[in-house]
């Protein structure tokens, strides 16, 4: 089965940011690294989830899960 075509809409910035969040096991931790608001943050995963079309964290309480 053929992935579907990922939007147009991925942004770098958005990347770097789930990098981030990786990273730093939370959205609050990865918005203190990058010097951003938490809300940034959780926006900007949002924005790349409806651009890949699929969730990319487990909520696992406080933390994410991959």
């Amino acid at each position: 089965m053929v992935p579907p075509p990922v939007s147009a809409d991925l942004e770098l910035r958005q990347l770097r940011m789930f990098v981030a969040v990786v990273e730093a096991e939370t959205l609050t931790r990865a918005a203190q690294t990058l010097g951003v608001a938490q809300s940034t943050v959780s926006e900007n995963i949002a924005s790349l989830e409806r651009a890949l079309g699929t969730r990319v964290f487990k909520k696992n309480g406080r933390s994410l899960g991959r």
